[in-house]
C-alpha cells in the first residue's frame, strides 16, 4: 500500500498546483493604461467630407486620417459624428469616432483609463469622449477648424450721401470681424478693429480737410488667416464740410492732427518697451503680431520677458521680446513650446503631456520640464533617456523591458 499513498500524495499536489496556477494566470492579463493615436487633417477650405470618409493611415492631401502604431490594440474602426459636409469653409470643426479594440484576448483596456491617458500626435485634436469595456475602447475625438484666409471684402466705397460713411460687402468665406484704417493723404488718421456688420462712420475723425480713403480687411479668427487689404476710391473733405470732432475716440496722444504718427511703433519709457499703434493707443493685456513675430504685453503696456503667463498657460519670450518655440534650454532644463504656427495655442508650455517628434515620444512633467529616467504615466512607467529625452521604446533598460508603446511590461 506504500506505493500507492505516494502516488496519491503526487496527484494531489499536481492537483493543488494546478488550482494555484489559475488565479496566477489571471493575475497575467495585460492592462493597457494609455494608448497613442496619429491623427492629422488635411482637407481643405472648399473640401468635403463624408460619414465614412475618414483614411485609418497617414492622410493625402485632402483627406482626414486616424491610425495606430501599436502591438497591443488596433484601430476597429472610425466614422465621423460631426461636420460632415461638401465645399467646407475656413474653420470648420470635424468630429470623429475611433474604436480601438485590443490584439488578444491576454490584453484588457484598464478602468482606470481616462481622456488624459489618451496621447495623440497633434495636440490640436482634443479628446471629447471616452467610453470603455474591456477589449474595446471609444474615443471621440475634435479636429481643430480647416486653416486657409478668409476673403477679402467686396464691394468696398464711401456711401453715397452720407460723408465720411463707410460700406463694404461681406465676403462668402469671411470671420465677420474686420480691420479698418482711415487715411488722409499718406497719413494714418484712425485704427479700429474688430468691426462687425457692413459699414463704419468714419466722420468724426475728418477733422481736417483733405482727400480721404480707407483700407479694410477680414481679420482672423479661429484657424483663418487675415485677408488682404482692400482699399476705397478717395472722397474729397473740404473746409465746410470738416467734422468738428464730435463723437470720435481719441487716446491720450491723439488729437485728430495726425501729430502721432511718427511715433508710433516701439516706444521705450521708463526701461520699458511699449508698442504704440498709428492712432496713438498702446497695445495692452495680451499679445500682438508684429513683423511675423509675437510679443506680449501687460496690462500696463509693458512688453514682456521671460516665462509670462496667459489665459491659455505658460509662455517664454526672449530678452527681445520674441515669443519662443519647439524645444528651449531655460537655465539649464529644457521645455516644450508648441511648434505649431497655425495652433492657438502657438508657444504654449506642454505640461503633463506626451510630445510626438516623428517616430520619437518624449513627455513634459507637470512643471513643463523634459521628463527624465523611470516615470509613471498612468498605470505604467516608461523610461526616458536622460541625454535626449526620447523615450526608449522595444529595447532593454536596466534588464527591464521595454514594449513598442515605452510600456515596462512585467
Amino acid at each position: 500500500m506504500r506505493p500507492r499513498k505516494i502516488l496519491l500524495s503526487a496527484l494531489t499536489v499536481a492537483l493543488l498546483s494546478a488550482f494555484a496556477a489559475v488565479p496566477a494566470l489571471a493575475a497575467s492579463k495585460q492592462k493597457i493604461g494609455s494608448v497613442r493615436l496619429n491623427a492629422k487633417n488635411r482637407i481643405e477650405t472648399g473640401g468635403s467630407i463624408t460619414r465614412d470618409g475618414v483614411v485609418q493611415g497617414d492622410p493625402a492631401k485632402g483627406e482626414l486620417g486616424v491610425w495606430v502604431n501599436a502591438d497591443s490594440y488596433q484601430l476597429e474602426s472610425v466614422r465621423v459624428t460631426g461636420g460632415v459636409g461638401d465645399n467646407l469653409p475656413v474653420g470648420s470643426v470635424i468630429s470623429v469616432e475611433a474604436v480601438l479594440r485590443t490584439t488578444d484576448s491576454d490584453r484588457s483596456f484598464s478602468q482606470t483609463l481616462s481622456e488624459s491617458d489618451v496621447h495623440l500626435s497633434d495636440n490640436a485634436v482634443k479628446v471629447t469622449e471616452l467610453r470603455r469595456s474591456k477589449t474595446r475602447l471609444i474615443v471621440g475625438l475634435r479636429f481643430p477648424g480647416i486653416k486657409g484666409d478668409f476673403a477679402e471684402p467686396e464691394g468696398v466705397s464711401w456711401q453715397k450721401g452720407a460723408l465720411g460713411q463707410a460700406s463694404w460687402r461681406e465676403p462668402a468665406n469671411t470671420s465677420g470681424s474686420y480691420e479698418l484704417v482711415l487715411r488722409r493723404g499718406g497719413d494714418i488718421v484712425k485704427r479700429v478693429f474688430g468691426v462687425t456688420g457692413n459699414s463704419y462712420n468714419f466722420y468724426p475723425y475728418m477733422t481736417k480737410s483733405g482727400n480721404y480713403s480707407f483700407r479694410i480687411r477680414t481679420e482672423a479668427k479661429g484657424s483663418g488667416k487675415s485677408s488682404g487689404f482692400t482699399e476705397s476710391e478717395t472722397q474729397k473733405v473740404n473746409a465746410a464740410q470738416v467734422s468738428n470732432g464730435q463723437g470720435a475716440v481719441w487716446d491720450q496722444t491723439g488729437k485728430g492732427d495726425g501729430s502721432n504718427i511718427e511715433k508710433a511703433g516701439w516706444i521705450q519709457s521708463g526701461g520699458a518697451w511699449m508698442y504704440r499703434f498709428p492712432d496713438g493707443s498702446f497695445k495692452k493685456d495680451g499679445f500682438e503680431k508684429i513683423e511675423g513675430k509675437w510679443y506680449f504685453f501687460s496690462s500696463e503696456g509693458k512688453m514682456r520677458t521671460g516665462w509670462a503667463r496667459a489665459v491659455s498657460g505658460w509662455y517664454y519670450f526672449a530678452e527681445s521680446g520674441e515669443m519662443l518655440s519647439g524645444w528651449q534650454d531655460v537655465n539649464g532644463k529644457m521645455y516644450y513650446l508648441n511648434a505649431d504656427p497655425d495652433s492657438a495655442t502657438y508657444g504654449k508650455m506642454a505640461a503633463n503631456e506626451l510630445i510626438v517628434d516623428g517616430n520619437k515620444y518624449y513627455y513634459a512633467l507637470a512643471d513643463g520640464q523634459r521628463a527624465k529616467g523611470w516615470v509613471q504615466l498612468g498605470d505604467h512607467w516608461s523610461y526616458f533617456y536622460p541625454e535626449s529625452g526620447e523615450m526608449a521604446r522595444n529595447t532593454t533598460v536596466d534588464t527591464f523591458y521595454v514594449d513598442a508603446d515605452g510600456a515596462w511590461r512585467h
